[in-house]
């Protein structure tokens, strides 16, 4: 609402209410491509989980929990896949194919 009523006292009514919309539809489009993300640790001796940069959580052996701090949808699911990608460090594709080669190998044998 700043940059809507700086809009509206610098260049008028009209030219300041589409400055305005448009300003929130920039923040809302950059928002919903760039989101946020963490991977979430167990606070010691509690069951609360906080991002693991805090010097207080221990990550989970074996578990890696991934919050994404917007919802999923259609126009940031590949911003999704990376972020997830990166701040586990596991490749889902080549999870599948080393899967696959292990039974393809144990069928043979």
């Amino acid at each position: 609402w700043i940059v809507t009523w700086l809009a509206v006292t610098l260049l008028g009514l009209d030219l300041g209410l589409g400055a305005g919309a448009g300003f929130s539809l920039l923040n809302i489009v950059l928002r919903t491509q760039f989101p946020s993300s963490t991977l979430l640790g167990q606070v010691s001796d509690c069951e609360i989980y906080r991002d693991c940069k805090d010097s207080q959580v221990k990550e989970i052996s074996g578990i890696k929990i991934f919050r994404l701090n917007m919802p999923l949808c259609y126009t940031n699911c590949d911003s999704f896949k990376t972020a997830l990608h990166k701040r586990t460090g596991l490749d889902p594709v080549g999870v599948l194919a080393r899967r696959r080669k292990a039974e393809r190998a144990r069928r043979k044998a």
